[in-house]
């Protein structure tokens, strides 16, 4: 058995057909944010970055935020693409060609100055926790951004992560990634002590825009706030 996965695992001619169908069976179950699920808000990916060689092993080995069950299970895998912004991709979902639209509203006008315009400079590929992290909830943001770092690899998501899989997950398959009543907080803290938190997804769109801002460190006591984690492959 293990001659035939190293065979399978060496030669992408071999290992091309469990691939398509693990990620068929990830985009049945919502986990999956590809270029045709991008291919709603037009033709906007110029480039598709080929998955890591070891893709599958990685989707079948235990989840390290939630051992009994395996990263295909509890991640979202999902392509990030370069030159999105945050403010072209808000105008984007209010009408995209196919999917669900949006109902956006302008991000707060400090974020669309500080973050609106910036994008990646090189698409990738990222997985997400499907959920916040266990017990992240009612602790202070320094507590969230150190326990989504406690994993190889993994971190608190940046606003475009979270933003980017949040919408292109309802617009392809209309689904809340948290709910709408959850929130992750996120890397960036734009300047003074105002702090981010992105989720709160309904059928009508981001509540708040789908961010959150908090005046100060203390999440303690909100309870709608945690940390998802998301390791960039």
């Amino acid at each position: 058995m293990s001659r035939c996965w190293n065979a399978i695992a060496s030669d992408p001619r071999l290992k091309q057909p469990f691939l398509d169908a693990d990620l068929k069976k990830l985009d049945v179950r919502c986990c999956y944010i590809g270029k045709e699920a991008w291919y709603c808000l037009g033709d906007i990916i110029d480039e598709v970055p080929p998955l890591p060689d070891d893709i599958l092993e990685i989707l079948n080995s235990p989840c390290p935020w939630t051992a009994e069950k395996k990263v295909k299970e509890t991640h979202i895998l999902a392509l990030i693409p370069k030159d999105l912004t945050l403010n072209s991709i808000g105008e984007l979902v209010k009408e995209p060609k196919k999917g669900q639209k949006i109902k956006y509203h302008p991000l707060y006008d400090l974020i669309e100055e500080e973050y609106g315009n910036t994008a990646e400079t090189e698409s990738y590929w990222a997985l997400m926790t499907k959920d916040v992290l266990n017990g992240s909830r009612c602790k202070t943001r320094s507590k969230q951004l150190a326990l989504a770092k406690e994993k190889d690899g993994y971190k608190a998501p940046n606003l475009r992560q979270a933003i980017f899989i949040n919408f292109m997950l309802f617009v392809s398959k209309e689904i809340s990634l948290f709910g709408w009543k959850k929130f992750t907080c996120c890397r960036e803290k734009p300047e003074g002590k105002r702090l981010l938190a992105v989720g709160g997804f309904r059928s009508g769109g981001f509540r708040y825009s789908g961010l959150v801002v908090v005046e100060n460190d203390d999440y303690g006591s909100n309870r709608s706030i945690g940390v998802a984690a998301v390791r960039k492959l």
